[in-house]
């Protein structure tokens, strides 16, 4: 299991949001139960679990979505979420311009294809710093 470390947002404006991704295991594929996505969620950091069919991303569910869901039923028919993507290429500081006030602090990172499933860009509670995995960031954020 990887360590997080929280980086300033300040710091990473100019990088790609695939190379700020946290990549932590946190995504379901789609055809998950709900009882899956609810171990999950126990975390209580979790607040967005990415659905994925093979590499390609599916949509994704948010915590709320499983409110009275069975927990035998597929996770896919209660994703309701729809948080704002990303291409792998994009520039940090872009895609953060891009949220506005209201648009949460979890980004999903696609390949530049639109569809292969990269990770997700989170930022913390006052949107000023990024989730890291320390174990797979770290050391390459630190080079300019």
């Amino acid at each position: 299991m990887s360590s997080t470390v929280n980086v300033t947002l300040a710091d990473l404006l100019d990088r790609t949001a695939g190379e700020v991704v946290t990549v932590r295991g946190k995504e379901l594929p789609a055809g998950a139960t709900v009882s899956e996505g609810r171990a999950i969620f126990a975390s209580g950091s979790v607040r967005l679990i990415p659905l994925l069919d093979g590499a390609a991303y599916a949509g994704a569910v948010g915590s709320d979505d499983l409110e009275g869901a069975d927990d035998g039923a597929a996770i896919a028919d209660h994703a309701k979420a729809q948080p704002p993507t990303a291409a792998a290429s994009d520039r940090v500081g872009d895609v953060i311009a891009g949220l506005g006030d209201d648009a949460g602090r979890r980004v999903v990172v696609l390949g530049d294809d639109g569809r292969t499933y990269v990770g997700l860009m989170c930022l913390d509670r006052d949107r000023t710093r990024l989730c890291i995995d320390a174990e797979c960031h770290a050391a390459a954020l630190a080079q300019p």
